[in-house]
């Protein structure tokens, strides 16, 4: 997204080349990173063809996880776009709660 914000035709080319080489190394591949390109694409520009775009992105998930149910939270988002709910910002909270969390989760998964 960094690159493409760039602009010009080197900065495209770039991209598309960080695309297809991305896409092999993360979690739910090309998918994956569609999904994210749509929520980013619909955050810059909110208007119907986004947000189809990002839906037919958010549905190639099914290609890798068997079934369409990352499109329920698509309206679930859009909705919260609406809810004005003031939080102070913690800037470093994510680094602390995110590691926390997945290891919560592994305790409670781990076999007896």
């Amino acid at each position: 997204m960094w690159i493409l914000e760039r602009g010009g035709a080197v900065a495209r080319v770039a991209a598309l080349i960080a695309f297809l080489i991305g896409g092999a190394l993360v979690e739910f591949w090309w998918p994956a990173l569609l999904c994210c390109l749509g929520a980013w694409g619909f955050a810059r520009r909110p208007d119907g063809v986004t947000l189809l775009l990002w839906a037919l992105a958010t549905a190639s998930l099914a290609i890798v996880n068997g079934n369409f149910s990352a499109l329920a939270a698509l309206p679930l988002i859009l909705g919260a776009r609406h809810v004005d709910i003031p939080l102070r910002r913690c800037r470093w909270v994510f680094y602390a709660y995110y590691p926390a969390h997945l290891s919560l989760i592994a305790v409670v998964l781990r076999p007896a």
